[in-house]
């Protein structure tokens, strides 16, 4: 498995224009996850890269905890 699946997945809220990320599972991508602030879907931006971590560096590594105790409670 690459680097980049494993790389939060970067979405654009339109309502409140916030970006927000989730963590990549092939298993519950089957809709878009809702936006933190507002609860409506937003746009799917793509994997999230290094630039993120320099302009969104607290929802990057909040992102990235998740996951990282996802993977760790199986």
């Amino acid at each position: 498995m690459s680097v980049a699946a494993k790389m939060p997945m970067k979405f654009k809220c339109t309502t409140c224009n916030k970006i927000y990320m989730y963590p990549y599972t092939m298993h519950n991508m089957t809709s878009y996850p809702a936006c933190p602030t507002c609860k409506k879907d937003g746009l799917l931006l793509g994997t999230a890269d290094k630039r993120d971590l320099i302009k969104h560096p607290k929802t990057f590594v909040q992102t990235l905890f998740k996951q990282l105790s996802h993977t760790l409670s199986k």
